[in-house]
């Protein structure tokens, strides 16, 4: 805005001016300019590449193209589920099992995850029941008889029922009548059954998650050097001293319309915030050395920017190039289409 009023208030100057002196250029031998471009536009930049410019009213022919590959990576947070069936529900004992990271690798992102103890989920897994014969051995002594009777046919223990299934008898001591030996007292040896149902054993899913970064490498932007090399050709004339100035000849009305044309703003500068692209700023860019100054915006809410063009703007520099001058680089970018996008 400074620039815009120090420009008004030289208008009665100019109009006053009768002389405009010879200015001697010493140009330089090459120019060269940087420019990124999306690998997708390369053939497009080639078809449209300025063959030569003019830079203070000499001719440059282009030289040489150097292509370089820009390597850009994209990063991520990524997780991962990995599960077990272990035959323990102990934590430490199941974290044994899972490695401390593994890796990561979809085909386009890779990288390392890391196991979240934290995130550990154990479930229980049953697997049906099954039938057991229980035995138990029992002996009885002192028997008079070796009778049955004398014998108990089931016994129980806890909540289970035994049946008695074998009964084996001893004579312990015998008497003798008539000088004959008979038994007199017996031992039975004893065997009870029962049948349990028992549940099969427990086993048990454990689950547990991997978190990390992960990245991806592609190359997607091309940034070319090209080098432009002064046309040789006769030196020209010193420009000879004007002594009229043509600013008298347009009046105060003239000048002020002339000037105002030039201060007039030729495209603007948008911002994405609020799922559109917003106007920021207003500006004007030279058609000669065309620039756009994405520094100091303090309306922007985000790092995403669009720079469209003007109808008139936009037909004189297709196919040319603008500098694009951000917080951290400075790069030239092909113009191809009426609007451009940069990314922070």
């Amino acid at each position: 805005m400074k620039k815009k009023l120090l420009l008004l208030c030289m208008i009665p100057i100019l109009m006053l001016s009768t002389n405009v002196f010879a200015t001697n250029i010493t140009p330089t031998d090459t120019i060269q300019k940087t420019v990124v471009i999306d690998k997708n536009e390369e053939s497009n930049f080639l078809n449209l590449v300025d063959k030569n410019i003019e830079k203070d009213n000499i001719k440059y022919i282009l030289e040489n193209k150097d292509r370089q590959e820009l390597e850009t990576i994209d990063s991520k947070v990524m997780e991962q589920t990995k599960t077990l069936e272990l035959s323990s529900n102990n934590k430490n004992t199941i974290l044994q099992n899972f490695k401390q990271s593994i890796n990561y690798n979809d085909g386009e992102f890779v990288g390392e995850l890391y196991r979240l103890d934290d995130s550990l989920k154990i479930s229980s897994i049953s697997h049906g029941k099954y039938e057991k014969v229980f035995t138990i051995d029992k002996q009885y002594t002192n028997l008079d008889k070796a009778d049955l009777d004398y014998i108990p046919k089931n016994i129980t223990i806890g909540s289970y029922t035994y049946s008695l299934t074998k009964c084996d008898w001893n004579i312990v001591d015998n008497e003798k009548i008539q000088n004959v030996s008979i038994p007199k007292t017996y031992t039975a040896n004893t065997t009870y059954k029962t049948i349990k149902t028992l549940d099969n054993p427990y086993t048990y899913q454990c689950e547990i998650t991997y978190n990390g970064e992960v990245s991806k490498k592609s190359i997607d932007k091309i940034q070319y050097t090209l080098t432009y090399k002064q046309e040789k050709q006769e030196q020209q004339e010193e420009i000879q001293e004007n002594k009229t100035s043509i600013l008298p000849y347009l009046g105060g009305t003239g000048v002020f319309l002339v000037v105002i044309f030039f201060l007039l703003p030729n495209a603007k500068i948008t911002n994405y915030y609020d799922g559109k692209y917003q106007v920021i700023k207003y500006i004007r860019i030279s058609t000669r050395n065309p620039k756009v100054n994405l520094k100091n915006l303090p309306k922007a809410k985000t790092n995403a920017f669009s720079i469209k063009f003007s109808d008139r703007l936009d037909k004189k520099l297709t196919g040319k190039t603008v500098e694009i001058i951000t917080p951290k680089t400075t790069y030239q970018k092909m113009i191809i289409n009426k609007s451009i996008e940069v990314h922070l």
